[in-house]
């Protein structure tokens, strides 16, 4: 996940340093579909990270009150 951001910030620079035919749109579509994947993954990350907060907040013996 982070090498195909990776790879594709590089993409992006590389296209409009040399700006193929005059055409950005597909590029404008590349950078919606990265933002895209970005969300994704730190909406993932947050999941992961909440659930594994109850399930320690919930299985550890003590007085929470």
């Amino acid at each position: 996940m982070t090498l195909f951001i990776i790879f594709g910030f590089y993409y992006f620079c590389y296209a409009l340093e040399n700006d193929f035919e005059g055409s950005l749109s597909l590029h404008k579509l590349y950078i919606f579909f990265l933002c895209f994947h970005m969300l994704v993954f730190i909406t993932e990350w947050f999941y992961v990270c909440s659930f594994c907060f109850l399930m320690f907040f919930f299985m550890c013996p003590g007085n929470y009150s």
